[in-house]
């Protein structure tokens, strides 16, 4: 596995992708790179592109590559950047790793394989350890339970791959509190050492996956209230766990909205920061839903001004 000297840490945002008004939705990109401005002049630690909260799904490979070179570009070497290069074809995958490692992005997140059936443990670890092998750029773990038909990649493949030098870092998306205490225990000489980086997915969960090892958040809510998010993960690093518990408990009623890209849009919308609609088949929030987050950026600070730092 190809190694960086990039620190992974703090705050990393799965990046929105703008999308124009027009028939086919093409990719913004003034927009894309006022929005990546926008999240490091907050202090964010990392721009995730090509995520699912950027739609890649929806992207053409065409239209990955052109995100890709955006981000690097725009980020010149500020904080790391990383690149989703999920699929559930092994194959895919790696083409999707090597495009990213040629436009310069610091690593991929790999979502564990999904559709095909029957996926066993062996057949998880090896899709990693190929692409690893094969694609010359640090790899990191997705495991999205919500796609996954075998939910959960256990923790002791997580292990494995990370103790074989096989993977760099991982987002680890579960609901599962025992998951994430077990793969950081299963990873904690590797990650003491600076080898494994490991990040948490669902925003509720960094404050105690935080104090129990972990080094971060890869956190949609971000790109709604970067600084906020930054001033929670400095509190844990000064080991000021009021100030944390107290900016936690402030960020729960935005975090209940969920992750979809379509809702993150509106909200980016009410602050000032149009990124354009999500593609389709996703659609607009309700009134109702657009009602309630109103009262919540409001409640925030976040409707004042575009682009204000969050009290």
């Amino acid at each position: 596995m190809k190694v960086t000297k990039k620190e992974f840490k703090g705050i990393l945002v799965p990046i929105v992708t703008p999308f124009k008004n027009t028939e086919d939705q093409e990719i913004d990109k003034e927009k894309l790179r006022e929005q990546i401005r926008f999240l490091l002049e907050n202090g964010v630690h990392g721009i995730f592109i090509c995520s699912g909260t950027g739609e890649y799904a929806s992207y053409s490979e065409s239209e990955f590559e052109e995100a890709a070179k955006i981000a690097v570009d725009e980020v010149n070497g500020r904080v790391p950047v990383l690149a989703g290069a999920g699929s559930p074809g092994t194959q895919t995958a790696v083409k999707l790793a090597r495009i990213a490692k040629d436009v310069g992005t610091d690593a991929v997140i790999v979502v564990g394989p999904y559709y095909n059936l029957p996926v066993t443990e062996e057949g998880i670890y090896l899709h990693y350890k190929t692409i690893s092998e094969r694609a010359d750029i640090p790899v990191w773990v997705y495991n999205l339970t919500r796609i996954q038909p075998y939910k959960d990649i256990p923790p002791e493949i997580i292990g494995r791959l990370a103790n074989d030098g096989l993977i760099a870092g991982i987002k680890n998306s579960t609901d599962d509190i025992l998951h994430h205490s077990m793969m950081l225990m299963l990873t904690k000489e590797k990650t003491l050492r600076g080898e494994f980086h490991p990040m948490v997915g669902p925003e509720r969960f960094f404050l105690p996956f935080y104090l129990l090892g972990g080094k971060g958040n890869i956190a949609t809510a971000a790109n709604i209230a970067p600084k906020l998010h930054v001033q929670l993960y400095e509190a844990l690093e000064r080991r000021n766990i009021e100030e944390a518990k107290r900016i936690h408990f402030r960020l729960v009623p935005l975090w209940r909205f969920g992750a979809s890209p379509a809702l993150v849009k509106e909200a980016l919308k009410m602050i000032g920061r149009d990124c354009g609609p999500a593609r389709l088949p996703l659609l607009p929030p309700s009134e109702n839903t657009k009602r309630k987050l109103r009262a919540v950026l409001a409640d925030l600070g976040l409707l004042k001004e575009i682009g204000a730092v969050a009290r």
